[in-house]
């Protein structure tokens, strides 16, 4: 199984960057109804315009300190 976990912000355009993560060890998502056997990622977007928007957040802990380490990029 492929364990890289991608955790760089990634621009998508001039005003909005994913902050997200890919989690391929991940094995169950909300239990044992959904199970997701090559990973899943946790979509995150920082919105900067007038305001600043922060879209969804990414799965605390384990990854709390790695999300906030993206959002300061």
């Amino acid at each position: 199984m492929n364990t890289t976990v991608v955790n760089a912000a990634k621009k998508i355009t001039d005003k909005v960057t994913w902050v997200g993560k890919v989690d391929w060890e991940l094995e169950l998502f909300h239990g044992h109804e959904y199970s997701v056997r090559k990973g899943s990622s946790y979509n995150s977007y920082l919105v900067r315009d007038e305001k600043i928007a922060l879209i969804d957040t990414v799965w605390s802990p384990p990854y709390d300190q790695e999300f906030v380490t993206n959002l300061k990029r």
